[in-house]
């Protein structure tokens, strides 16, 4: 039975996230907000619901070590085997300034865990620090990137949201925001099955 449920909880967040992700894209797509900030707050937060709902649950269920070890885990999985993976099926040419730029951040926010864990325990605080970073590198991000565009830089292209999330006919304002809504019903229980079953 744990086992089914580690399994269950897995499936679920997957697809919810998927689901959760194209919802927010295509609404957002819909409203006209730019690439950029698809990219730096739907897509970006968005695949990381799974993650923020599975330790939520562990911390509430009294399993700090899940919930901390998740997102390490999660973070370690991303650099080496996604990052690696995909450069293996197909070469990611990369901008150096912005991975040095985003790499450094990266870098800073490991570390930033790291001394805030040598206390033992992360508390109210610890986790307003680390939003109230996040919140200032996306707006230092926004302005920069902003200003670069409006100096003639190169700026990203228009969201294709036919080829990058095909939908079948026409879509409705509904029919994306059923999918948000679902897609996070589904990451919710997907995070407690997955919980549940890691504990037991």
């Amino acid at each position: 039975m744990t086992g089914w449920m580690i399994a269950g909880g897995l499936l679920l967040l997957f697809f919810g996230g998927e689901l959760l992700v194209r919802g927010a894209v295509l609404i957002a797509d819909r409203l006209g907000i730019s690439c950029l900030m698809i990219g730096l707050t739907i897509v970006g937060f968005g695949t990381s619901t799974p993650e923020l709902v599975t330790s939520l649950q562990a911390a509430l269920e009294g399993a700090p070590g899940i919930a901390v070890g998740n997102i390490v885990g999660s973070n370690i999985a991303n650099v080496l085997l996604i990052l690696g993976i995909a450069a293996v099926i197909c070469p990611i040419a990369c901008n150096v300034r912005t991975v040095i730029r985003d790499g450094v951040l990266m870098l800073a926010a490991s570390l930033a865990l790291f001394a805030l864990a040598l206390g033992g325990v992360l508390g109210r605080v610890d986790g307003a620090l680390l939003t109230f970073g996040l919140a200032g590198y996306l707006w230092y991000l926004w302005r920069e990137e902003s200003a670069g565009a409006n100096a003639g830089g190169q700026s990203a292209p228009n969201l294709d949201t036919d080829m990058v999330l095909p939908w079948p006919g026409r879509r409705s304002m509904a029919a994306e925001v059923i999918l948000l809504i679902g897609g996070m019903a589904l990451t919710v229980f997907g995070g407690r099955m997955l919980v549940f079953g890691a504990i037991d």
